[in-house]
């Protein structure tokens, strides 16, 4: 009796691990990016989904609360000495394809990784009049973009998920004036970039 218990309990305990497994072999990944929130006020949520062997599909979504952002245009503001500072608010989204080259396949290993970008900001920036005046312009910022990056990803044992990455991406601004003088003053807001620029960052999550 006891013994037809004991393989009853084992039948259903590894019929429960197994669910499991599967559950972490459908490869969900989600993931935060820790130093976007302790260097620039952003809070960043990325969702990970494996859908082939080596190749897997990520999206991700930041909002940025009130950076304090040192306008290194004007070092001379207002009459004191020193940089000003810019804040903005905004949100950005990012599309991103991921093909794993390890043997072992996504979401593991060095991967590669074509993305889209789109940004959007409210940008409270100082200025200066060609007179000589201080004012504070309002600006509404718009990024597209794409690019690629380079990464390795790590899944451990208890589904902790960490990665780093990098790459080049090629971007679009545009600018439009809200509040305040901007023909009048001599520095462009920031976040306003065109050309070329970098993409770095470090993500920790969990894989289930």
């Amino acid at each position: 009796m006891l013994t037809r218990v004991a393989l009853f309990v084992l039948l259903h305990v590894l019929v429960f691990v197994s669910s499991i497994l599967a559950q972490r072999n459908s490869k969900n990944l989600i993931k935060v990016n820790p130093l976007s929130t302790a260097i620039a006020s952003t809070v960043s949520l990325s969702y990970e989904r494996v859908i082939a062997r080596s190749t897997s599909l990520q999206l991700s979504t930041s909002y940025t609360y009130g950076m304090i952002h040192p306008d290194l245009d004007n070092i001379v503001f207002a009459g004191l000495a020193g940089p000003v500072f810019s804040t903005v608010w905004g949100y950005s989204i990012v599309p991103e394809l991921r093909y794993y080259f390890s043997a072992h396949g996504a979401p593991e290993g060095w991967f590669l990784g074509p993305f889209l970008r789109y940004q959007q900001y409210e940008v409270l920036d100082p200025g200066i009049t060609f007179s000589g005046s201080a004012i504070y312009n309002l600006y509404s910022v718009r990024n597209i973009g794409f690019g690629v990056i380079v990464g390795r990803q790590w899944v451990l044992e208890n589904g902790i998920a960490i990665a780093l990455f990098a790459g080049p991406y090629l971007q679009s601004a545009n600018q439009e004036l809200i509040e305040g003088r901007a023909s009048d003053t001599m520095n462009a807001p920031p976040f306003v970039s065109n050309g070329f620029g970098l993409r770095a960052g470090v993500t920790v999550g969990y894989a289930f």
